[in-house]
């Protein structure tokens, strides 16, 4: 219609304004068949997944030749953009709308319509540098039906962050808080019970108070979850590396639309990406980044060979690299906020040599240089022609072989010993500082678990459906790691265990089976799981559930509500119980220390750290060879599974509903099998003897032999420290190699290498 009705010489460019990606593509190949004929269209798509090269073509002028521009764009070129030259405007009326369900934990992408007041917006891009024409393409009953605005903010984010800072400035009555724009009821309460769940409010004499968890995360303006993995990484010593995946999972995926639909750029990343799931990788790609950067400095380009820049680098593997510019800027930013909150000392600038300090002044001098004649460069120049041809064809390669006002303004901010310590930052070599890495993120993530369906093994990759607390049947992305290499989530013969006698289950027993850990939920066409890494199945629960509910024989456990798991072969359950706990313990009392006197960093105990990190890394390790489970997902009620059954009966020994024995364990509240009941049948029949005093009682219920195993456990511990530090081992140094051993003969816990175990065997006596 446009070009029959306005000539060719009346210059302006048409902007069409449509809801997603898919919709913008199938138009743009429509229009790109038509200007095939026509010769007369060139058109660029506008969108936030695209390159920033793509992005920047939308602003170029057309030639004065008849050609227009069709420029296909979601509501980014609505208020975001100026775009000059649009003459006229298409409104499909349709907009994809981010909202939050405070309930399921869901952010839903969904197709809605415009507001009446942004359809006015995007009639008022055309013409805004002559006359101009807007075609609506709905009717005008369909405008009056528009709301009048666009809903408030409030209404489409999480409230968590925002209820948790109204509360710290004592605004603590949300219900009848004046807001502008109220939230719904529902969504208030929801966001408050998982303040409570995360552990940063409590009921304070009948009005919500703040932990001390909640105070720190208060002052740090940064998401919960990200919040609490920084707070976490203080505690422990690896700060660094957690700051930088926190930072990586704050910006928008460096993966562009084209990443999966390239080959060659698969290949590429496929050395890079990690079989632990998805942050890693993101991590690696960020590491390998640094590596380019650092590699293609001056102080090692004029020795080495020449090598390809970053961004050039980038573009080959479809990475965006924009968003390592990002990661490297939030990265500085997380640790200045982490410093004002005083969580963390700030760290004194490295001193440079004489020779040192002579480079950087050189490579300084050089890069103002660079970035002055740049600046000028892209204000005196024209902005660049396109051409129907050079459309077609994709385009030139030219900028990459110009300098990159981005890439000096980062070599002028870093230096060469800046980027050797990024590069640390973003290093997690060992396998015990990739599991603690790992640790620290779920427990900024958890509850955010999903477990596999049980028929995924006759599904295909794509139909493989995933389940979580508050939402079932979800599917990996296109992009998951776990999407394209599923057998890393699958069980093989050999990790299948035979069940004990009398038992029976659908599922497989084996220690070896694995949660998904996900930062969150989205929902478009179908429902995705965002960002996920694997952690072992058992050891996650135990460490991190809220409510751990077992039956009278610790054979079986339900975890918050959600999963249940069986450990079938009776005393193992019971061992890893005791030992979560354990850990619990010492990881709150060292949180809580940490905030209680955050600036306290000259006496910190190196040697007990690493013990801490010991011990945290085990149950990944030693404790999972000695297990066996079934991990099965509880569905809702509605869902048409039975939700975890309480124990209503009462006897003498356990109340009704079971014992609480600390603040997350709840023993003795799950109905019981036949075969479990076999099995404490059996333990009340046979003798039992303490481990500790070595004493032996007949007909003691488990609970009663937990109770004094514990009392005893307790005595023991006060007669070793009223021993002082007799005949303790000297293990002032902890060498990397060290690893934990239990000497049978002294009764102690030592961490020796492996040559110390065995010099210590011969000389213990």
């Amino acid at each position: 219609m446009i070009d029959e009705k306005y000539p060719p010489n009346q210059k302006g460019d048409v902007l069409v304004f449509l809801n997603g990606f898919s919709e913008i593509s199938t138009l743009a190949d429509a229009v790109t068949e038509y200007s095939q004929h026509k010769k007369n269209w060139i058109v660029l798509p506008l969108h936030s997944t695209l390159s920033l090269e793509e992005q920047d073509k939308v602003f170029s002028i057309t030639p004065p030749d008849g050609v227009r521009k069709c420029i296909i764009s979601t509501n980014i070129a609505e208020t975001s953009v100026t775009i000059d030259g649009i003459r006229f405007v298409v409104d499909s009326g349709k907009v994809n709308r981010m909202s939050y369900n405070t309930n399921l934990g869901v952010n839903k992408l969904s197709e809605c319509s415009i507001s009446q007041d942004s359809a006015k917006q995007r009639a008022g891009r055309a013409g805004r540098t002559g006359p101009g024409i807007c075609f609506r393409m709905y009717s005008e009953e369909d405008f009056k039906n528009f709301d009048a605005f666009t809903p408030a903010e409030i209404h489409l984010v999480p409230l968590d962050s925002l209820l948790l800072h109204m509360i710290s400035l004592g605004l603590s009555d949300i219900a009848n808080f004046p807001f502008i724009e109220k939230p719904a009821a529902k969504s208030l309460e929801e966001s408050l019970e998982k303040l409570k769940f995360t552990g940063a409010l409590e009921l304070d004499r009948e009005s919500l108070a703040l932990t001390t968890l909640g105070d720190s995360l208060s002052q740090l303006p940064v998401d919960l979850a990200i919040g609490k993995m920084l707070i976490m990484s203080t505690v422990f010593g690896n700060v660094n590396s957690v700051i930088v995946l926190a930072s990586l999972l704050s910006v928008q995926s460096p993966l562009t639309q084209t990443a999966y639909r390239n080959a060659d750029a698969q290949d590429l990343r496929k050395p890079l990406e990690s079989s632990h799931g998805d942050p890693i990788t993101l991590l690696n790609f960020y590491k390998e980044w640094l590596e380019i950067k650092q590699m293609s400095a001056p102080a090692h380009s004029r020795s080495s060979r020449q090598t390809e820049n970053s961004r050039t680098w980038s573009k080959k593997r479809c990475l965006e690299e924009q968003r390592f510019y990002e990661v490297t800027k939030l990265s500085d930013q997380f640790r200045d906020i982490l410093c004002d909150a005083s969580l963390l000392s700030k760290m004194p600038d490295e001193e440079l040599s004489s020779g040192e300090r002579a480079i950087r002044h050189g490579e300084l001098k050089q890069l103002k240089s660079m970035r002055y004649r740049l600046k000028n460069e892209s204000k005196s120049r024209s902005r660049k022609q396109l051409k129907y041809e050079m459309y077609n064809f994709g385009g030139d390669d030219e900028g990459a072989s110009k300098g990159d006002i981005r890439d000096v303004e980062f070599r002028i901010a870093n230096d060469f010993k800046r980027l050797q310590q990024l590069l640390n930052e973003s290093s997690a070599d060992s396998y015990k500082d990739l599991m603690m890495l790992k640790l620290i993120l779920t427990s900024g993530l958890y509850p955010q678990v999903a477990v596999e369906d049980e028929h995924n093994s006759s599904k295909t990759v794509s139909e493989r459906l995933y389940h979580t607390k508050a939402k079932n049947y979800v599917f990996l992305r296109p992009t998951c790691y776990f999407a394209t290499n599923p057998e890393v989530l699958e069980l093989h013969d050999d990790d299948v265990e035979v069940p004990p006698p009398g038992y029976f289950s659908r599922r497989p027993i084996s220690r070896k089976h694995q949660v998904l850990v996900y930062q969150s939920i989205l929902e478009t066409k179908k429902v995705y799981l965002m960002n996920v890494m694997r952690m072992p199945a058992l050891q996650t629960l135990m460490l991190f559930a809220k409510t751990i509910a077992t039956n009278g024989c610790m054979t079986k456990f339900a975890f918050d509500d959600f999963l249940m798991v069986d450990a079938p072969y009776f005393g193992q359950g019971k061992t890893l119980l005791s030992r979560a706990l354990s850990l619990r313990k010492k990881w709150k009392g060292k949180l809580e220390s940490k905030l209680k006197d955050p600036l306290n960093n000259s006496e910190v105990d190196k040697k007990e750290i690493f013990y801490f990190v010991e011990d945290l890394a085990a149950p990944t390790g030693r404790l999972e060879g000695n297990l066996q489970f079934r991990c099965g997902n509880l569905r809702r009620r509605e869902s048409g599974l039975e939700p975890v059954r309480r124990r209503v009966s009462h006897n003498e020994e356990q109340p009704p509903g079971g014992v609480n024995v600390t603040e997350n364990v709840v023993y003795n509240c799950l109905l019981q099998e036949e075969w479990a009941c076999a099995i404490e049948e059996g333990f009340s029949n046979a003798p039992f003897e303490c481990r500790h005093c070595k004493k032996t009682k007949g007909g003691c219920s488990l609970f009663r032999a937990m109770q004094h195993e514990g009392e005893c456990e307790r005595k023991v511990k006060v007669e070793k420290n009223e021993d002082g530090n007799k005949g303790k081992e000297d293990v002032s140094v902890v060498k990397p190699n060290s690893k934990s051993y239990h000497c049978s003969t002294c009764d102690k816990d030592l961490y020796l290498t492996p040559i110390d175990i065995l010099k210590h065997k011969k000389t213990c006596k």
